[in-house]
């Protein structure tokens, strides 16, 4: 298969996956542009997607409901976030640090939407949402940039960046593509389709786990009309 006819098929893919999953992923967080960013920070400890969702879940309890989450965590002080994060089993400092972070951003942007279409600078508040503790590096604050534009209606960032498990995935066997090939504009749903379950897992997660099974995969949806 050419290059181009990959590129192609990967992002169409992807911007089926998304068409399909999207109301899914908008419901689990309440429809709040915010409490995605509550959901990405418990992926910053590494310990994966079910490890964020039983933390998500347990906050969403303590603060009474999806949208009440925003409210709940804007009244606790310093103490008290810490005192909530040993309650969630997290990190104490990268919690307190994370949520600061996220209140800042809710401050200045309001994010307490079903949609960021009303961001008018894409690029100074991806800039800014990378600024949050745990969001700077190569992967957690860049997901959540493509997320936002493919689900929460962000306009494209013109500093946009894949995350690195993604451009790995595309570099590696058996797709083998330079990442700066795919216009910005497609990052969301390059990304998407690597959010893609297969096995039981996220495509990117089964290439760490199970390179044979993730080619397989990789080989079967290319090739599909």
């Amino acid at each position: 298969m050419k290059d181009e006819e990959k590129m192609r098929k990967i992002v169409e893919i992807g911007k089926k996956f998304v068409e399909s999953e999207c109301p899914k992923w908008k419901k689990r967080v309440g429809f709040l542009a915010f409490n995605c960013l509550i959901s990405a920070l418990f992926l910053t400890t590494g310990l994966g997607h079910k490890f964020e969702e039983r933390r998500f879940e347990k906050l969403t309890e303590i603060a009474g409901g999806k949208k009440k989450i925003p409210k709940f965590l804007k009244s606790l002080n310093d103490d008290e976030l810490l005192n909530l994060a040993l309650e969630l089993r997290f990190r104490e400092d990268r919690f307190l640090n994370g949520v600061k972070g996220i209140l800042d951003l809710d401050d200045k942007y309001d994010l307490q939407r079903d949609t960021l279409t009303h961001i008018k600078n894409p690029e100074e508040f991806y800039k800014s949402l990378k600024k949050i503790s745990g969001f700077g590096g190569g992967e957690i604050g860049r997901w959540v940039g493509c997320e936002f534009v493919r689900t929460w209606k962000l306009k494209i960032p013109r500093n946009l960046e894949l995350p690195k498990s993604t451009e790995d995935c595309l570099k590696d066997d058996p797709i083998k593509l330079d990442p700066k090939r795919f216009a910005i504009e497609d990052y969301p749903y390059v990304d998407a389709f690597f959010e893609k379950p297969a096995n039981g897992e996220r495509l990117r997660i089964l290439k760490r786990e199970n390179q044979k099974a993730y080619k397989r995969e990789v080989e079967r949806l290319l090739k599909d009309p």
